[in-house]
């Protein structure tokens, strides 16, 4: 068997129709949300590089 792809990956284009404002409104939260994770993610990211690199540094 074949796994199956998840549904959220499927039904995502329909969120994406700007027909209607609360959809553009809910849209533009999304959007905005995920640039803030994107941000989050790239901060967390750093803080781990500088923590490995102080314990490479501490441990050589």
């Amino acid at each position: 068997m074949a796994p199956q792809p998840l549904g959220p990956t499927i039904k995502l284009p329909q969120w994406e129709e700007p027909r209607a404002p609360k959809a553009r409104g809910y849209t533009v939260v999304a959007s905005l949300f995920s640039k803030g994770m994107e941000s989050i993610i790239k901060e967390r990211v750093v803080l781990l590089d500088y923590c490995r690199s102080l314990s490479t540094a501490a441990g050589s």
